[in-house]
């Protein structure tokens, strides 16, 4: 009997909740602050600094900054993506088509500074839903002890310096008897980056 009246008033006050969550929709704007700015006639925005620049413009100079790509030693496999970039790996070349399929702003191996040495992870990628920039690394060749060695150090490089797992860090892994696995991917494309 008690736990009956419980039930009826946390009903009661839920349909108090969804009560005022509908009237507060019903009297949002339907053009937000933030939309104003696309309202404007074309001429009129040349001459205004928006509060929010419209996505596709910010994405467009996002991905207009050019920067020197990491350079590939000669007789290395040839692997191209559909934005006709060349990457290192077969797995590469899908995650790439993957982000880009699913139209998520990225760039290849751009170059940052990581306590003074200079390196390249294989993705930054913008989160449009946020503008926040993270970065997704292909694990590949996790069953080769330096290279355990090495990934093992770079992450703990970036931890250090504010990159961390699942905050602004994915990871991919991969094996020669566990390959890519694409569907891991597109959850994390649709779960973690837009």
């Amino acid at each position: 009997m008690a736990q009956k009246r419980y039930y009826q008033k946390v009903i009661r006050t839920a349909n108090k909740e969804k009560d005022c969550l509908r009237t507060a929709i019903n009297s949002f704007p339907k053009i937000t602050a933030e939309d104003i700015y696309m309202t404007l006639p074309e001429e009129r925005r040349a001459l205004i600094n928006p509060i929010k620049r419209p996505d596709d413009e910010f994405v467009r100079d996002w991905l207009s900054e050019e920067y020197v790509h990491k350079g590939f030693k000669e007789g290395m496999p040839y692997f191209e993506t559909m934005n006709g970039e060349r990457v290192r790996s077969k797995a590469e070349q899908i995650i790439a088509d993957h982000l880009k399929h699913a139209g998520i702003p990225y760039k290849y191996e751009y170059p940052m500074m990581i306590n003074g040495e200079l390196i390249h992870p294989d993705f930054k990628i913008l989160r449009l839903s946020d503008r926040k920039e993270i970065y997704l690394e292909h694990c590949g060749r996790e069953d080769k002890p330096s290279y355990y060695d090495d990934m093992v150090t770079r992450i703990n490089n970036y931890a250090m310096n504010g990159i961390i797992i699942g905050d602004n860090l994915y990871l991919l892994f991969e094996t020669h008897n566990a390959p890519l696995d694409v569907r891991v991917l597109d959850k994390m494309i649709e779960e973690q980056f837009r």
